[in-house]
């Protein structure tokens, strides 16, 4: 094996310098075998369905403690990486190197931080590699379609069973059921349960100033929702009397509506329709009523062995999840089973006898105490499921090379002129380099507070702040142009290093003072038109987003490209 390294190496030294001289072959392998432990790590973290019963799977890695694990791994392999890069430097010893070979090294520097950093995608690869081959999208659909059926019958919540929440059949979908004690006419037909109140109306639109809405009295402003200057309200229209479609007014399962959990279906799936609804234009009921609309079929066949096999097979669930529960289907079934209007007789808790003594709260009201009368010693984790749920649907929906992308690339990208810099000056000019970035950052925030508290803050400061940074930057990088043979090599040397890093602040600053007067010029237009200054502006950072750090990091390679002249150039002047 050792002679076959050495034999490789003897190849590279010979054909290809520039490759032996950095060490990528065998870092990028010893990268790539890294990749491979830390997506086994993200398969193995999940294998047990047991994890994704705790909130935020999705962030593993970091709450885990992988990611303290990641960078004691980066930080390792990169000093090891460096050790064997130190003992030779072909730029320093005058090796005759091209233009277009010096920029290939900084990026075999770039591409070496970049795998040697990014031990993260790998694991969440691992992560969701794992989740999609335990949980198929087809059998996880049928777990959350089966799961919403069932939840009529958790009897979690004795609210989740009042008569506020039925949404079929008509006239249901269509009206607002007013359950404020305050705002209900004793008068007019209403309906009473332990001193819960229940009254229907139909609505109708409103539009209403933003400017003249008031925020702190909405009793008569519905749903408000903001919109092009207005605050579109619903309000209640005509009383409608509804008791001859209520059988009873005790909670019942015939009025259950909630979804158990959600996955953010599109209009593709079959299992949303459209449903004429008056509602439906601002408020998303169509879940509800469909929820609504399945229990109240399920129920009115009165079919015990059908709701038996539901119940089974929710429990079968519940067992592929883990989930700790004391219910079976024959004490399930008799606890919500009462076919007379299918009232709700016993509550199930959301945890064991136990763990619910711990958390006791004392009922204050008459319903409350009624919940508490019924509350039986059953039992099911569904928040547990929920979670299950939630962290797979999560994991399946995570785009892996999303935003955090940028913060690997430009950590690369800044360590990889770091190295670049030390390589190309010395060691000395490289300090001085650093000490000389530090007093520049410490001048600019002085000389930001000194003009904020010069000028208290006038509007308009943040301009000059601007164009200071921007005049020093400038200076930094016109050294190693017009100055390089006038300056002490040294000077020019620690500018050539701060230029490096530089450059794409400084396309970020010149962005952000374009974004700065546009939005500036947007505001003060809608103020002389006497238009309210919450509209949003457009402008040049918002217009591509997150994709400027492509477009800035392509630059400031280009850059370094072109600016690899100047090195040369800054190589061949004679030591001082």
């Amino acid at each position: 094996m050792k002679s076959k390294i050495h034999s490789i190496n003897q190849h590279l030294l010979k054909r290809y310098p520039l490759l032996w001289n950095t060490r990528v072959l065998w870092m990028l392998s010893a990268c790539l075998l890294l990749h491979i432990v830390f997506f086994i790590i993200g398969s193995v973290t999940v294998s047990d369905v047991e994890i994704l019963q705790e909130r935020g799977a999705v962030t593993l890695f970091f709450e885990s403690g992988i990611v303290f694990f990641s960078i004691m791994v980066s930080i390792l392999a990169i000093v090891v990486w460096l050790i064997f890069l130190f003992k030779n430097n072909g730029f320093k010893s005058y090796y005759p190197t091209s233009k277009s070979k010096l920029f290939l090294e900084y990026i075999i520097y770039f591409i070496i931080f970049f795998f040697a950093i990014s031990f993260y995608f790998s694991y969440m690869i691992g992560l969701k590699f794992m989740v999609n081959q335990q949980h198929p999208d087809n059998e996880f659909k049928a777990n959350i379609e089966l799961s919403n059926r069932a939840h009529v019958f958790f009897s979690h919540n004795l609210a989740d069973y009042e008569l506020s929440n039925r949404r079929y059949p008509e006239p249901f979908d269509t009206l607002y059921c007013e359950a404020r004690e305050t705002m209900v006419i004793t008068e007019r037909p209403y309906f009473n349960f332990l001193n819960k109140y229940y009254q229907y109306w139909s609505l109708k639109k409103d539009s209403i100033a933003i400017s003249d809405y008031d925020y702190d009295d909405r009793s008569n402003c519905l749903f408000p929702l903001s919109r092009d200057g207005f605050m579109v309200c619903h309000v209640k229209d005509s009383l409608m009397d509804v008791s001859r479609h209520v059988n009873t007014v005790q909670p019942s399962y015939f009025n259950f509506s909630r979804p158990f959990f959600s996955n953010k279906r599109d209009a593709s799936d079959s299992y949303v329709v459209s449903i004429t609804n008056p509602l439906n234009e601002d408020l998303d009921r169509t879940e509800n009523i469909l929820i609504n609309k399945d229990v109240h079929q399920l129920l009115s066949r009165n079919n015990p062995e059908a709701i038996k096999k539901l119940l089974s097979e929710f429990l079968d669930i519940t067992e592929d999840y883990k989930i700790k529960s004391n219910l079976t289907v024959e004490s399930w079934f008799y606890a919500v089973y009462h076919p007379e209007n299918f009232e709700v007789k016993k509550l199930i808790g959301k945890s064991s006898p136990m763990e619910t003594s711990l958390n006791y709260n004392v009922a204050s009201t008459e319903f409350q105490k009624y919940a508490s009368s019924i509350t039986s010693k059953l039992y099911l984790k569904s928040d547990d499921l929920f979670q299950v749920y939630d962290n797979i649907s999560d994991i399946k929906k995570f785009k892996i090379f999303n935003d955090g992308i940028h913060v690997f690339l430009w950590l690369a990208f800044g360590l990889s002129c770091l190295l670049f810099g030390f390589r190309i000056t010395s060691s000395k000019i490289f300090i001085f380099s650093v000490v000389t970035g530090g007093i520049l950052i410490i001048v600019v925030s002085l000389v930001t507070v000194a003009i904020n508290y010069l000028i208290d803050y006038a509007q308009g400061t943040q301009y000059l702040i601007y164009f200071f940074m921007l005049s020093l930057a400038f200076a930094i990088l016109s050294i190693p142009y017009f100055f390089i043979k006038t300056i002490k090599r040294m000077l020019s040397g620690i500018a050539i290093n701060l230029s490096l890093v530089m450059v794409p602040l400084t396309i970020l600053l010149i962005l952000v003072l374009i974004t700065s007067y546009q939005t500036d010029n947007c505001l003060k237009n809608f103020r002389d038109f006497g238009i309210e200054d919450n509209h949003p502006c457009p402008n040049i950072l918002g217009y591509f987003g997150f994709d400027w750090s492509y477009i800035i990091l392509v630059a400031s390679l280009i850059f370094i490209f072109l600016f690899t002249t100047k090195i040369r150039q800054w190589r061949a002047l004679p030591e001082q």
